[in-house]
């Protein structure tokens, strides 16, 4: 992996005026646009590539549970429900099962994770360096997000754990201070690559 660049030619120093002002006291809000930023910085900045396989299968169930769910109700409305019974009791039980996998997967598979992250070395001479970022507000003080990075690279593992007040990250104002954000990043990163180097 090479090095980062600097946060003045990042992509992030030029994509995060995007996120607008963050009303006081809006603690999802702070966390979601750290969450928005962590995964730009992996993604544009520092080359990973982010699976949305879990996001993009439940996406999947939820769509067919609609179309299910919908075109049952359809049918039954336009055939009279005395002669289409068994059909629509097949679209609610089959709309109820698509649903439950849909929250099984948000729940087992994706849980707190905000993202699953791979670099591949372009020259091919380093294995595949794989990240898993977690992120949850602290319930004991309810103002600092935990980042969790979790790393693999072969069979050598590292951990990354860090507490961070949402008032290191947001002005007053509610503006995202996004030179905080980008470097903690490729500390971060920095020390799990130094973890796995070690081993």
């Amino acid at each position: 992996m090479t090095q980062f660049p600097a946060y003045a030619e990042s992509a992030f120093a030029k994509d995060h005026k995007r996120f607008s002002h963050v009303s006081k006291y809006a603690l999802n809000d702070y966390r979601h646009t750290v969450e928005d930023s962590i995964r730009d910085i992996l993604e544009k900045d520092f080359g990973f590539s982010i699976s949305y396989f879990w996001t993009d299968l439940r996406m999947f169930f939820g769509y067919a549970a609609a179309v299910v769910g919908l075109g049952g109700a359809l049918y039954g409305h336009l055939n009279g429900f005395a002669q289409t019974r068994e059909i629509v009791a097949a679209s609610v039980l089959a709309y109820f099962a698509l649903s439950t996998l849909m929250t099984v997967i948000a729940m087992v598979f994706e849980g707190a994770k905000l993202a699953s992250a791979t670099y591949r070395d372009p020259l091919g001479r380093e294995a595949p360096f794989k990240v898993d970022v977690t992120t949850y507000v602290d319930d004991a003080t309810g103002h600092n997000l935990v980042v969790e990075l979790e790393a693999s690279q072969g069979a050598r593992k590292g951990v990354v754990r860090t507490a961070r007040s949402f008032g290191q990250y947001f002005a007053e104002s509610g503006r995202l201070a996004a030179s905080e954000v980008y470097e903690d990043m490729a500390e971060w990163i920095t020390e799990l690559k130094s973890q796995l180097s070690n081993e």
